[in-house]
């Protein structure tokens, strides 16, 4: 078990930290491949046990989004069942996992001592402990209660601990834009850091209640930063809306947080008209997908596109050929197997990011045998070409990526003017539908939203 090796079991000695990084790389690599992440918020304390706590709605995938937040070393709680799969359990004892046992998993829940102790010494030693108070990964945008168990963690490493209040919380929001799709954006909006020995006093006399307390605290700061919405479809709404007010994607949490307060208010105002404005979001922004573009693309007189953009716009086509043969067929693969045995989207993420993780090494070393069995040169370079063309097939039929859409658009070669000057129409339209709604008296809403942003002219 975990907990019977001590510091050095999450790479606290010597020959454990190479072992740790190169086992850390592996997460940082895959997800971010599938996600491109941005941060924002106040920074990260660079010093003292810190406890970061996110919301849970993407499995695995979860722990791999907050490495980007610090390059301080961090350990997780992670369910106990995890550490009997063999490779992944090899995987998260290295990363820094700490097992926790589950009452609904039907084992001994005293050999959560052990877990305990492991954790105050993490925090003991100034390092970071990431945890999910939720307790298990779901779909969702409100935040389900917390356990109680994190805030009896800190409670008890705080009580141990050589100075009292030398360990801080710091709640995350991790978002993610569209879950289940391939390089679409995912967040993580760091709150303000606090600190928990304001409870310590109270622990000594009702540890019950300190308990309550601190969790109930953790709760209320992380649904302060939660978007308040109630399905996908809204979500999806107020996203497309913000693509079109904002001038970029970011501090987008911010910006959602802001938007979806103010259609809860519009909501009670007008329910009509605010459905009304969502389903416009939501059709401008199908229709902008199918050429690669978002909101932020569309300004004033066509297409936000300069130099330097449609020289990315020409590498990543040049790219995708090369890109198609080494990583297309192997990812494709791993979707599809994704998709035929998906149940939620958090599943159909990992799964596809599993997969592809050890289909492409595998591809790879078939393409090295192939390379070296002796053949004409000009069949090796057409075959080279047809696995091409069958790996770009591959990635179009699981969905093709929105950047490789988006460089045919900003190079010229997809789309029209006139479909451009209707989508910009389209945009306008709904900016000034929505700021005249949240501008009226009668909404009473206090968020002032951005006005759409504008450019040189489109030159197709």
């Amino acid at each position: 078990m975990l907990g019977e090796l001590g510091g050095e079991a999450w790479g606290a000695g010597p020959y454990n930290r190479p072992v740790r990084s190169l086992a850390l790389l592996y997460p940082e690599l895959v997800v971010g491949t599938y996600y491109r992440r941005l941060r924002s918020g106040p920074g990260v304390p660079t010093s003292g046990g810190l406890v970061i706590y996110t919301n849970h709605t993407n499995g695995l995938i979860d722990g791999g989004m907050t490495l980007f937040l610090t390059d301080r070393k961090q350990s997780f709680l992670a369910k106990a069942s995890l550490f009997r799969i063999p490779l992944l359990s090899w995987m998260i004892r290295w990363v820094g996992a700490i097992p926790i046992y589950r009452q609904k998993d039907q084992v001994d829940m005293s050999r959560n001592e052990d877990s305990f102790r492991e954790v105050h010494e993490v925090l003991r030693q100034g390092h970071v402990l990431v945890i999910y108070p939720e307790g298990e990964s779901r779909l969702g945008w409100r935040l389900r209660p917390f356990k109680t168990g994190a805030a009896r963690m800190v409670l008890g490493a705080e009580q141990e601990a050589l100075a009292p209040g030398s360990i801080r919380m710091l709640p995350v929001l991790l978002l993610y834009e569209e879950q289940e799709t391939f390089l679409s954006r995912a967040h993580l909006w760091t709150g303000e850091p606090f600190d928990a020995g304001e409870f310590l006093d109270l622990y000594a006399l009702d540890e019950r209640e300190a308990v309550r307390g601190l969790t109930a605290e953790m709760q209320r700061r992380l649904e302060s930063m939660t978007i308040p919405v109630g399905d996908s479809t809204t979500f999806q709404g107020l996203v497309e809306l913000d693509r079109m007010l904002a001038g970029g994607p970011e501090q987008a949490p911010a910006r959602l947080h802001a938007l979806g307060l103010q259609l809860q208010a519009l909501t009670r105002e007008q329910p009509a008209l605010a459905h009304e404005l969502v389903e416009r979001a939501r059709t401008l922004g199908t229709g902008l997908a199918r050429l690669g573009l978002e909101g932020y693309d569309l300004v004033e007189g066509g297409l936000r596109r300069g130099l330097s953009l449609r020289a990315q716009a020409l590498a990543t086509l040049l790219l995708a050929l090369p890109l198609a043969v080494v990583w297309g067929p192997p990812v494709a693969l791993a979707r599809s197997v994704a998709w035929i045995g998906r149940s939620t989207a958090d599943k159909l993420v990992t799964v596809s990011v599993i997969g592809s993780s050890v289909l492409v090494p595998l591809w790879w070393a078939g393409l090295a045998v192939w390379g070296r069995v002796p053949g004409h040169l000009g069949i090796r370079c057409g075959l080279v070409g047809c696995l091409g063309l069958l790996g770009l097939n591959a990635i179009r039929n699981a969905g093709r990526p929105r950047p490789i859409r988006r460089a045919w658009t900003l190079l010229g070669l997809q789309g029209h003017r006139k479909a451009v000057d209707s989508l910009w129409n389209q945009k306008r339209s709904l900016c000034q539908a929505w700021q005249e709604a949240v501008w009226n008296p009668a909404v009473r809403i206090p968020f002032e939203a951005p006005r759409p942003a504008t450019a040189p002219p489109f030159q197709p």
